[in-house]
């Protein structure tokens, strides 16, 4: 079957010059000498031609200057300590500029009807399950309402333990009716299913091959990183360990996917667009190649093994993109503090995550029990 859309071969055709970076400096293709060499002039982060420097070339040149000069500097530092290498520095800011300016092909490029039958199909499970947990929380919240009310008549003394516990019990079975009732409309087998199809039929692999296609003249060795790259992950894995995180370079690699031309899309603003990261950038999204093994699991991704050809993202856009985080917001809502608990009411804080932790768990593993267990304490 042929994955590449008529769109996607004639913009992977128009595609005949080199890419070259969009410099968001006053000449054309700043390399990473030059760019940190301007560093030297008039701010108060000054850094010096190094081995940084030599290493920035292409992409992971541009995609440094759009970095602001903390961020500039403390990569730096971190070369100069011997923490990592120049080239590995450079390696993981290309991963996250490809990353980003892959994201950005996946959100805008055209799609055929193959992408919408899938983003139908996939939207039709975001709404199941948005269902399955909203009728969950709003039993969990009655509960633990009725719950409250007996502990404060407890408190007040009109209420003694015995009986207190003798009016838990019917709160206990009304939320096992609630909760069998749900499952009988959206029981194990189809939660199981739904959350195997979350893993994608091909729309990832037709992305990554897409994107590969239309950017090949740019993929050279100083060029972009193929999405599923074990190396540039790895790299920008040791950047993020060390402290280059999401609080260090805000929305750059945003901001250098918005100038970089894609072949059939074009540029998403000027190549006068943000020269640097906001000083002080409010929860920018962290790509997953700057990212720790296992942060790729957050609320718009499913992480699988590259290795085993599977894909590492829900790539469609749309409400299936946020699918599984579903689960984890419909529970991390109930996050301390709350008296209310989570569905697997506790006495304390402590027990609530734990529960609450094991619950998701067992959601995303597709074997949520129909009646969760309900721990009655006074």
């Amino acid at each position: 079957m042929n994955i590449f859309s008529a769109t996607t071969k004639a913009a992977q055709s128009a595609a005949t010059a080199t890419w070259k970076p969009v410099s968001s400096g006053s000449g054309p293709g700043n390399d990473g000498a030059a760019v940190l060499g301007a560093l030297k002039q008039g701010q108060t982060d000054q850094v010096s031609v190094s081995k940084l420097g030599q290493a920035l070339t292409g992409v992971a040149a541009d995609a440094f200057n759009h970095l602001n000069g903390k961020a500039k500097g403390f990569l730096e530092k971190l070369v100069n300590s011997g923490k990592i290498s120049a080239d590995e520095v450079a390696l993981g800011l290309r991963s996250a500029a490809s990353e980003a300016t892959f994201n950005r092909y996946v959100a805008e490029r055209p799609q055929d009807e193959e992408d919408k039958r899938r983003l139908a199909a996939s939207n039709a499970v975001s709404d199941r399950m948005q269902t399955y947990l909203g009728g969950l929380e709003t039993a969990r919240t009655a509960f633990g309402a009725a719950r409250d009310q007996l502990h404060e008549q407890q408190a007040a003394g009109l209420l003694s333990e015995a009986g207190m516990q003798e009016q838990l019990a019917p709160l206990q079975a009304g939320f096992d009716a609630s909760a069998q009732e749900l499952d009988s409309q959206y029981g194990k087998a189809d939660r199981d299913a739904d959350l195997a199809n979350l893993g994608d039929d091909g729309g990832f692999a037709k992305n990554v091959n897409g994107f590969n296609a239309a950017m090949a003249v740019g993929t050279d060795k100083d060029g972009f990183v193929n999405p599923t790259s074990s190396e540039g992950k790895a790299a920008g894995a040791k950047l993020f360990q060390l402290g280059f995180g999401p609080e260090m370079f805000g929305s750059a690699f945003d901001d250098f996917a918005a100038t970089v031309d894609v072949p059939g899309i074009g540029r998403k603003s000027s190549s006068t667009a943000s020269q640097a990261a906001p000083s002080d950038p409010t929860e920018p999204a962290t790509p997953a190649s700057i990212a720790p093994a296992g942060a790729a699991d957050s609320a718009s991704s499913v992480t699988t093994s590259p290795s085993a050809g599977t894909p590492t993202t829900i790539a469609d856009p749309g409400k299936a993109k946020a699918a599984l985080s579903m689960l984890r917001d419909a529970l991390e809502s109930n996050g301390a503090g709350r008296k209310a608990g989570g569905i697997l009411v506790a006495t304390t804080d402590e027990e609530a995550d734990a529960g609450i932790a094991s619950l998701m768990e067992t959601l995303k593993a597709g074997g949520a029990s129909s009646s969760p267990s309900v721990k009655i304490e006074s």
